[in-house]
């Protein structure tokens, strides 16, 4: 292949399109998850770690530089402190809803830029492969986890430095544009997380096996063998300790072990001996790499960088969290995931690149058929036990601790919590904290107190107080009016409530019931002339369930009017909350989720129909 047409497989632009579709696809999936299961309500350490620890020192002028600094368990997490308090100030509210979606922005964006990366090295034919490995880590829900609790953003901000670190100053000249970024992308992975260290520790691995392999003056390395070794004495240095986590650690060899070889085993954390096959492929790879006499094996060193980084990455797991010899949790198999990703990206560099060493075309497509049977069989059981099982239980458990929370705001009763099945954050520091005007002011729409809500004088009797269906019981407090009465679906006519102040936010949530969306149903903000009318419309109609409906607030004061003109149909509403910019663009966007996804499989087709007609 000549030059330009090297340039025209391998320019930026070239792998643009399939790369969007994985952005967009994985982007779509995680919508969905969070529009169907995501709540606003923080959980377990958010209320420690952010409004303790972040937004009320800032609401109380107390937050320094140095704060940011400070160890959250074993963990400096910087960035991740950075953009929760970037977001609150821009929404003026807090909301886990808005943290999960910028974080399914940047785990997608993360992995679609690592294939683009892949795909300029391996060529455009090789970009389906790398299509199918990274799709099941951002689509399947198997890190449930860490899409629907917004602080886990320290994991994506962990993979979002280190991949490019490691790939950028194993093979870079001292020196040179890359390894001052690789330099500066390991230093920035010590603020992700208390791994973030291992980093470094992968370019010290690689450039020690490039010396031995090459038997060439070393001094060459030094630079960055320097600048390794005190990015990972730092990171030593900075990792915190925490004696009451020392329980979740391994205490023994066997633990150690156990833990280990059902990590490296993943997708398959059922049956340590997979963690052969998971191995096999890099392993091969790099005594291939150890035995040519190739200059160009740029892509070699990167997935066997990427394997060890994995490897380091999930022997500190083993230690850290092993306790019992136990499989990771789901937060922890982001990570994992890599381990799928190396044998995969192994397979299809040796099969395109070093097919005809040792008998590889003999042997190869068995161990990749067995390996992908296993990838298949395991990413299968972890999706179906986080569907039916996980997140369900996660779901109920949110939905008890979004009562108890209401339940204690009402009553200041610590009793609301005392429900044998419901999960809590340590419960002293979240009562202080729910004590707080301060933290009470800023509390998501799920737990913020509604607007006050009157109907105005000579109503005509067809929207009454707690006119609903039995069925359509609101799920929130505040007052609730419908036109479901003792005159049943028959009750026509109209309401209006007196004025209603102006809301502190600049959105207001309102949840509805019933057909709101039938033809001669209503409901709307009145404002003043200036304001006009704001029609609440629900996306769909809700039936038998309660839906909240985002709308701008009016300007000013305004009145809510309803309307009910169908002798067929009726609609209940509760009083409107506030609610922040971000937090109406997080449940637009989250509604969205069949589009983007759409959008992203249209992409898909579009880049494989441009890539067989390059092969034609």
């Amino acid at each position: 292949m000549s030059a330009r047409a090297h340039h025209a497989e391998s320019g930026w632009w070239a792998h643009l399109v399939w790369a969007i579709s994985l952005f967009l696809c994985g982007l779509g999936s995680k919508l969905w998850l969070i529009h169907r299961s995501g709540v606003s309500l923080p959980y377990l350490d958010q209320w420690e770690a952010e409004a303790g620890g972040l937004y009320l020192p800032w609401l109380n002028h107390q937050l320094t530089f140095a704060d940011l600094f400070r160890p959250n368990n074993e963990h400096r997490i910087v960035f991740t402190r950075l953009l929760d308090l970037g977001l609150f100030l821009l929404n003026r509210q807090w909301d886990n809803r808005v943290e999960m979606v910028v974080n399914a922005l940047l785990h997608s964006a993360t992995l679609a830029g690592f294939g683009w990366m892949l795909a300029r090295r391996l060529g455009r034919p090789w970009w389906p492969a790398i299509w199918l490995l990274l799709a099941p880590v951002l689509v399947l829900p198997f890190d449930w986890e860490n899409t629907l609790w917004g602080f886990q953003s320290m994991f994506y901000f962990l993979l979002l430095f280190s991949l490019p670190a490691i790939w950028l100053l194993a093979g870079a000249a001292p020196f040179s544009m890359r390894w001052w970024v690789g330099s500066l992308m390991c230093v920035a992975a010590l603020f992700t997380m208390a791994s973030g260290f291992l980093a470094a520790a992968t370019v010290l691995v690689m450039v020690g096996l490039e010396t031995a392999r090459e038997r060439k003056d070393m001094r060459r390395h030094l630079p960055t063998v320097a600048v390794c070794v005190v990015i990972v004495l730092a990171g030593l240095w900075l990792n915190a300790p925490m004696p009451r986590h020392y329980a979740f650690a391994a205490h023994s060899a066997a633990e150690l072990l156990g833990s280990l070889l059902r990590n490296l085993s993943w997708p398959l954390i059922g049956s340590p001996w997979f963690a052969l096959f998971n191995l096999l492929p890099p392993a091969v790879l790099g005594w291939v790499c150890w035995r040519s006499r190739r200059e160009d094996l740029v892509i070699e060193k990167g997935i066997l960088c990427t394997g060890i980084w994995t490897g380091l990455q999930t022997l500190a797991l083993a230690y850290a969290r092993g306790a019992g010899g136990k499989p990771p949790e789901s937060r922890y198999m982001d990570t994992d995931s890599l381990l799928m990703i190396t044998g995969g990206l192994s397979i299809v560099v040796l099969w395109s690149r070093h097919v005809g060493q040792i008998n590889l075309r003999r042997w190869l497509p068995a161990v990749g058929a067995a390996w992908a049977v296993g990838i298949i069989a395991g990413l299968g059981w972890l999706t179906q036990r986080a569907a039916q099982r996980e997140i369900p239980q996660k779901e109920f458990d949110q939905a008890r601790l979004i009562e108890s929370t209401r339940e204690f705001l009402r009553s200041d009763s610590s009793e609301a919590f005392m429900a044998p099945d419901i999960q809590v954050p340590p419960l002293a520091p979240m009562l202080k904290l729910l004590r707080d005007p301060e933290i009470r002011r800023i509390l998501p729409d799920c737990l913020r107190d509604p607007l006050e809500i009157a109907p105005a004088a000579n109503q005509d009797g067809t929207f009454v107080k707690d006119g609903f269906g039995a069925k359509d019981r609101p799920t929130a407090g505040g007052g609730c009016w419908g036109s479901f009465s003792t005159n049943g679906l028959r009750a026509e006519g109209s309401w209006s409530s007196l004025i209603v102040k102006r809301s502190a936010l600049p959105y207001l949530a309102i949840p509805v019931t019933g057909d709101l969306g039938e033809p001669g149903l209503s409901l709307e903000l009145a404002g003043s002339a200036s304001d006009g009318a704001t029609p609440v419309r629900p996306p769909e109609i809700p039936r038998g369930t309660w839906r909240y409906v985002y709308v701008r607030a009016p300007l000013g004061a305004f009145q809510l009017v309803a309307q009910d003109h169908s002798a067929t149909a009726w609609f209940g509403f509760q009083a409107p909350r506030e609610v922040g910019l971000l937090t109406f663009w997080a449940a637009r966007f989250g509604g969205a989720w069949k589009f983007v996804l759409g959008l992203g499989i249209g992409c898909w087709v579009v880049a494989l129909v441009i890539n067989l007609r390059k092969r034609a």
